[in-house]
């Protein structure tokens, strides 16, 4: 389904890819706005096989480099165009890889090491470089100005923050409690977008990537919520957390959806999820009572006074194992 196409009178080439991995609704794609600073010659779109391949030719200048300037968008063309202009717009390589290094100067020197060997500075530096690549920051501004996203949880373009491609399940443990002693106001904006998701999709993702994929046991995002409660993290809307963390707590939903909790009937009755009844039972009844100690976390900071104590005893039935 993919498209590409050329304007003589503007120079850019748009594009267009649906091509996807789920965890998108019906009409998702990828556009792209393609700038090339050399006259193009002659525009093309091969079928190949399976796929379609855009050609663009130009003539060389005497060995120079050709500088391609793209720009990106999940709502439309017309948007990765917008963005190509507000983000890189005419300016030379140098000054945008300039940029960058400023900027990667900046959140690198947020944390200073002391008494550490020259490799392990460089082992420290690139892990901390590879741990702020993601989550992938999905939201883009409108023509006013306005911060919008593509939502792949309701499928309509909506206000405000959105991010993407990041497992709880594998971060839970260290990257969300670093970003809260390195980076507490980008980890509010953060999870100001995960908000976002359960008011857009009616439910807390598993792993949004983009939107809903079932490829994780219990709901790790509840310790994501309770260490953010714990240690006053701002940015988002404590409340409408707490509703969304008892919701799938409280509310059984079919397997597979990339939302909810497997077996909470059988958690809420029994008091642990039963093995020959469930996959992966004994994870999914650890989960379950670690979530539920961090929802009594978020209900302390909510103000949920009245159902503290219910999720602090529910939390209590690892020992049930």
């Amino acid at each position: 389904d993919a498209e590409a196409r050329f304007d003589p009178g503007s120079g850019v080439v748009t594009a267009l890819v649906r091509a996807n991995n789920g965890g998108v609704p019906a009409g998702f794609a990828a556009n792209y706005a393609v700038r090339i600073d050399r006259q193009i010659a002659q525009f093309e779109v091969k079928v190949m096989k399976d796929r379609r391949v855009a050609v663009v030719r130009f003539k060389a200048d005497g060995g120079k480099p050709v500088a391609m300037r793209v720009g990106t968008s999940f709502i439309s063309a017309e948007q990765a165009l917008r963005n190509l202009g507000s983000e890189v717009g005419g300016k030379p390589f140098e000054k945008v890889r300039s940029e960058a290094a400023a900027m990667w100067e900046q959140a690198l020197g947020r944390v200073r090491i002391q008494g550490a060997s020259e490799m392990q500075r460089q082992i420290f530096y690139s892990c901390l470089y590879r741990a702020l690549l993601f989550p992938r920051i999905w939201h883009e501004r409108d023509a006013a100005g306005n911060v919008v996203h593509y939502s792949a949880f309701s499928g309509n373009v909506e206000p405000g923050v959105m991010y993407a491609d990041h497992g709880y399940w594998d971060l839970y443990r260290a990257w969300y409690p670093m970003m809260t002693l390195f980076y507490p106001e980008r980890l509010g904006e953060i999870l100001r977008g995960w908000v976002n998701a359960y008011k857009e999709g009616g439910w807390f993702p598993q792993f949004p990537s983009p939107g809903y994929r079932n490829c994780m046991t219990g709901s790790p995002v509840d310790s994501v919520f309770g260490d953010a409660a714990a240690k006053g993290i701002k940015g988002f809307d404590m409340l409408a957390v707490y509703q969304g963390l008892k919701k799938h707590a409280t509310e059984s939903v079919p397997p597979g959806k990339g939302y909810g909790r497997s077996a909470v009937a059988q958690y809420l009755k029994l008091g642990y999820v039963p093995c020959d009844l469930v996959d992966d039972g004994l994870v999914e009844t650890l989960d379950s009572a670690f979530g539920d100690f961090n929802i009594a976390q978020v209900a302390r900071a909510a103000g949920a006074a009245a159902k503290l104590a219910i999720f602090e005893r529910r939390s209590q039935n690892c020992i049930n194992l």
